[in-house]
């Protein structure tokens, strides 16, 4: 499976091929990660519950493209925001352009 990627050309692109990998990588049969290699981590796995990304290979796959979504949809949000800026920015100066324009 491919790793995450973070960069894309169309970040709302890219967070729909990151969701379909985590899809992807949620489906897999299960990959346990031995206890043993979690115990040698040292004691801060004990006394606390585990987490499914630290028992299974694929969840914790899923888990980095479901950062990487994250990463690219705010990424969108701020190319969305700063083109609404831009579009602000255009139409005052359209509207200052009009001012004192014949009609037709």
């Amino acid at each position: 499976m491919s790793s995450p990627r973070e960069k894309y050309e169309d970040s709302i692109q890219g967070a729909m091929n990151e969701l379909v990998s985590a899809m992807s990588a949620l489906n897999m049969a299960p990959d346990p990660i031995l206890v043993p290699e979690l115990i040698e981590k040292g004691k801060e796995h004990f006394g606390r519950p585990m987490f499914l990304t630290e028992l299974d290979g694929w969840v914790k796959h899923s888990y980095e493209h479901l950062h990487a979504v994250f990463v690219l949809l705010n990424e969108a949000h701020k190319e969305r925001e700063l083109l609404k800026t831009k579009n602000f920015r255009l139409e005052l100066k359209v509207a200052e352009a009009r001012k004192g324009a014949h009609p037709y």
